[in-house]
């Protein structure tokens, strides 16, 4: 019996992860027609630096989550002041990261433009959608906790979906190139917030409690090194391709990458 509930739980999970890589691979060709190679490698740079905003911006909450929730020293009533504690730390912490980003962002505008083809209203947009994202990725991850794959898939099903229709709608129909293609993706992001909100209403609750949220800080700032070298060693290869070459070359890389 038990055999058989994780090899259900493990088809849901991994085989709906795979069908959106296969959803999201099979636009690249409509992408691909539309963006030039520097567009690419916008859309690599930008990708890779969201990865790094977000471990800063999760500050290992999701792990500390993980590592607590049902942890014997967790009582039953406890488990929804966890989990709203991390998610109001989560909140608090990507809005601050987020600010400070954007005002510093700004006085390099010119620059980025100039040195890497990133067009400002692109870049507010990427930045933008970092902490919905976050905040989605933690829906997920408290979900699991519950080992409820379907609620899992509904999420992630409408995520997808909404970032692709609304990509392909804003990038053809309305020719806002990768504008449009980011706005899409923020918009799915906020639409679907509300959904994983109300998934795991039973784990939301109006306490918050400074003991636990420095149990969770404790726990889960190692995470974020262990996040930065992850992504030096995975990532940071877009960033010295382009600081070496050109946008172009960081696209076509990018693509081959993907």
């Amino acid at each position: 019996m038990i055999i058989k509930k994780l090899g259900r739980d493990a088809l849901l999970y991994g085989g709906g992860d795979f069908l959106f890589k296969i959803i999201g691979f099979s636009v690249f060709p409509i992408y691909a027609h539309i963006f030039s190679l520097a567009d690419f490698g916008v859309i690599a740079l930008l990708g890779a630096s969201a990865g790094l905003v977000g471990v800063v911006i999760n500050f290992g909450v999701n792990n500390s989550i993980q590592r607590f929730y049902w942890d014997p020293g967790t009582a039953k009533e406890e488990q929804p002041i966890l989990v709203t504690t991390g998610l109001l730390q989560l909140v608090s912490n990507g809005i601050v990261v987020l600010v400070l980003l954007l005002t510093f962002l700004h006085t390099q505008n010119v620059f980025i433009h100039k040195k890497y083809g990133i067009a400002w209203n692109v870049l507010v947009l990427a930045v933008c959608a970092i902490l919905p994202d976050q905040i989605l990725q933690y829906v997920l991850d408290a979900i699991r906790l519950k080992f409820a794959p379907l609620k899992f898939l509904a999420i992630s099903f409408c995520k997808n979906i909404l970032g692709i229709l609304f990509g392909l709608g804003m990038v053809i129909g309305l020719e806002w190139g990768l504008s449009g293609m980011f706005l899409g993706a923020l918009l799915a992001s906020l639409l679907t917030l509300p959904l994983g909100i109300w998934l795991i209403r039973e784990d939301i609750v109006f306490k918050f409690n400074a003991e636990i949220l420095a149990r969770l800080l404790r726990y889960g700032y190692p995470f974020v090194f262990a996040g930065i070298a992850y992504w030096l060693s995975s990532a940071m290869d877009r960033w010295m391709l382009a600081q070496l070459s050109q946008p172009e070359d960081v696209g076509l890389y990018g693509i081959a990458f993907k």
